[in-house]
């Protein structure tokens, strides 16, 4: 008899555990589902720590990329080719602590010859011939050695190539009241390895006037 129903049989052994069997069923492929869901999870979360761990890499020397975080910063082998923070770095620090250098060097300085006209510029002058600085440069500086005219304004162009690409230009005044002539300042952009430098000199009044002039650089 039933205990809660004394009126109604017990129901047979066999189907009350086959009813709890069931249920350990149901409850067992619930828990595989549940699994299932976290095995996803846990490969979803692995996948998105590998793509975060990609974003830490170093990308390689002097990439163009600029789709995360680490191409703007780039590679400490990023040279002045680069575009990265680093490389723009690298080439400030060369600007600033490189070891100057002058052309020539131990050696007479060019000599630049104005044109007749007043202020037309000369033809090309070379003062850097073609495969002598082996270095990606830039100029900082016209060094003045002579002039042969005092109270008079020059004007200097450099150019850098074969296609003599004009690169800075300067002037300078000879005084015979003020102690000869002072350097020029000069800043250009870098300029390939091996590249010429020639030059145009013009003065004021004309008169085909001479200077003669070096050239402080440093290489990167």
């Amino acid at each position: 008899m039933s205990i809660n129903n004394p009126s109604m049989p017990d129901p047979p052994v066999h189907a009350v555990i086959s009813a709890q069997v069931a249920d350990v069923d149901t409850n067992v492929d619930s828990v595989n589902v549940n699994v299932d869901d976290v095995d996803t999870s846990v490969a979803g979360v692995a996948a998105q720590v590998t793509v975060v761990d990609g974003f830490h890499d170093v990308p390689t020397a002097d990439s163009a990329d600029n789709n995360q975080m680490r191409d703007v910063l780039g590679n400490k082998s990023d040279t002045y080719d680069g575009d990265s923070i680093f490389a723009h770095a690298h080439i400030v620090e060369d600007h600033i602590h490189k070891e100057q250098k002058v052309y020539p060097t131990l050696a007479d300085g060019a000599n630049l010859a104005t044109a007749n006209g007043d202020w037309e510029l000369s033809a090309f002058i070379e003062i850097v011939p073609i495969n002598t600085i082996t270095s990606v440069f830039d100029i900082h500086e016209v060094i003045i050695e002579d002039v042969g005219t005092a109270d008079k304004t020059y004007e200097l162009v450099l150019y850098a190539g074969a296609g003599d690409v004009e690169v800075g230009r300067t002037r300078f005044a000879a005084s015979a009241t003020k102690g000869g002539v002072p350097n020029a300042t000069m800043q250009t952009p870098i300029i390939a390895a091996n590249s010429r430098i020639r030059a145009k000199l013009a003065i004021q009044d004309g008169g085909n006037k001479i200077a003669v002039v070096c050239l402080r650089y440093h290489t990167y």
